[in-house]
């Protein structure tokens, strides 16, 4: 966490002091570069928040789905005995189809972040 603060904050200064110098030198190109890179910072920050919700979901369901597969694993006697394989199936591509939707939504995240950046 220290070495991430310690970059956030040795990036912002230089961003700053090289934002203060534009302006300076060109007082209008400094205001444009500010204008074209203010939406990026904030649509940025909201990608940034919807990943880490994305991949805490997908880390839930991928848990869910790990158990269903080791309980179902471990039973297999039981299950193949009673015939019970049809709904163990389907109970397992179940949250398997959570995560696909989770995932998706994370590509789709990633997609916009790098074509608008």
């Amino acid at each position: 966490m220290t070495t991430n603060v310690n970059l956030f904050i040795k990036c912002s200064t230089s961003i700053v002091i090289i934002w203060a110098i534009l302006f300076v030198q060109q007082w209008i190109l400094g205001l444009v570069t500010l204008v074209a890179v203010t939406p990026l910072i904030m649509f940025t920050a909201k990608y940034m928040s919807k990943i880490k919700e994305l991949a805490r979901l997908e880390a839930g369901e991928k848990a869910k789905m790990s158990t269903q597969a080791e309980e179902t694993l471990s039973n297999i006697r039981t299950v193949k005995s009673f015939s019970n394989e049809d709904n163990e199936i389907t109970k397992f591509e179940k949250v398997n189809d959570q995560v696909y939707v989770i995932g998706k939504q994370k590509v789709n995240w990633d997609a916009a972040f790098f074509f608008i950046s």
